[in-house]
């Protein structure tokens, strides 16, 4: 097995000599370094052209702690000679260090990248920098204005034609984000979903890592089932529910089997991607939406989510869509005490509020989301969403 698709939290000292005794060359996915960067400004380059290269090509790693065969000439080979091992390594203060470099050396920011220390002998240890292939690339050499991409033979300098590949391919990749959610809501309004809704309209909330899209995106559903409160539908916490496996990945839903109609499901895609819909917080008789109810289970469905995505290993950035199909002529539902005057209903009957692409998991679900609600507001005919306050601050009202 490759490297690069094994868990980084499986590499033993035993599969790195294996490394050594077949010979594996570097290759697209992985360099061989014998010491950790310097504090130079040319080991700095060097360092940043290596992790940006995996980067802004499809991922891989740098093994620091091996010794490369050389030729005749002197010159290295790419293939590993013994893995000599580095002496006091102290991981926090060489993340730290690393990825201070990395953030000030490269335009724009790379996503998170694993560090792991693999004991080799008695107080040596290999290194491993796993870098992800990146969805916002091409990522720049800051001081150089250099772009570096990766092929078999090592990293080399895009030229215009690759650049443009670069730029186009990550610009495909949020398109198909968006494709998703229009081809999922299709499925919504038809009925076709993982468990009957009610007719009448409904939320519906995409959680996409852009990483879905690579052909070998794959995440551990059954890791899901071992606690299945980790996606627990939308609402759910009100009105019990129910969950299993089924052929997209695993499901949670309200009600149990025994009913045929559910008002509420999170389908997780074995891809990552994560559909929650619900047919809550609408009253179909005065064709009202529940504002004050359904923006704060949202927000707090977005940080359970995400939560789940950071336990699965999907790693941002991620897109967070928020939809409401069948809401042609509802309005918001507005108690007295709200001093704004009454506005007409919707016009369209579905809204797909703005996307926002989140590259921090830490960031507050209440601000990731803040534009998608003052979307639907807006379709409403209101300024802005009322649970925020005038400086944007997330404060929803209680009564």
């Amino acid at each position: 097995m490759p490297l690069y698709d094994m868990p980084l939290s499986q590499v033993t000292g035993e599969v790195l000599t294996s490394l050594v005794a077949d010979e594996v060359r570097e290759d697209r996915q992985i360099e061989y370094k014998e010491e950790l960067p310097a504090t130079s400004p040319r080991d700095k380059m060097e360092f940043l052209g290596d992790v940006s290269a995996f980067a802004n090509t499809i991922g891989g790693d740098v093994v620091y702690g091996v010794r490369e065969k050389r030729d005749d000439n002197g010159q290295q080979t790419g293939i590993p000679e013994e893995i000599c091992g580095l002496e006091g390594v102290n991981l926090d203060a060489l993340t730290l260090r690393l990825d201070s470099i990395l953030r000030d050396g490269l335009d724009p920011r790379l996503p998170p990248i694993q560090y792991q220390v693999v004991p080799v002998a008695e107080n040596r240890t290999v290194v491993i920098l796993r870098v992800p292939r990146s969805w916002r690339s091409p990522h720049m050499i800051r001081n150089e204005g250099w772009f570096y991409g990766r092929s078999s033979a090592g990293k080399f300098r895009m030229d215009v034609l690759q650049l443009r590949e670069a730029f186009l391919q990550s610009e495909l990749t949020l398109e198909r984000a968006r494709g998703f959610r229009h081809d999922r809501l299709d499925s919504i309004e038809r009925g076709d979903t993982p468990v009957p809704l009610p007719e009448g309209p409904k939320i519906a909330l995409h959680i996409v890592p852009l990483t879905a899209f690579d052909a070998r995106a794959s995440v551990d559903v059954h890791r899901v089932a071992e606690d299945p409160t980790r996606m627990m539908p939308i609402f759910g916490q009100e009105i019990g529910w129910g969950h299993r496996y089924n052929f997209d990945g695993f499901l949670t839903f309200r009600p149990g089997t025994e009913h045929p109609v559910s008002r509420t499901y999170t389908q997780l895609f074995r891809t990552g991607a994560i559909e929650a819909t619900t047919t809550s917080f609408f009253d179909p008789a005065q064709r009202v939406i529940y504002a004050r109810a359904y923006e704060p289970e949202i927000v707090r469905a977005v940080e359970r989510y995400l939560n789940l995505e950071t336990m699965l290993g999907v790693g941002p950035p991620l897109v967070v869509m928020l939809s409401l199909v069948g809401v042609r002529g509802y309005t918001m539902w507005l108690p007295p005490d709200y001093d704004y005057p009454s506005h007409g209903g919707i016009e369209r009957d579905t809204l797909v509020a703005p996307e926002q692409l989140v590259e921090e998991l830490s960031a507050p679900p209440a601000q990731i989301l803040r534009r998608s609600f003052d979307a639907v507001w807006n379709a409403c005919g209101y300024p802005r969403s009322l649970n925020y306050d005038e400086n944007g601050e997330w404060k929803p009202r209680q009564s």
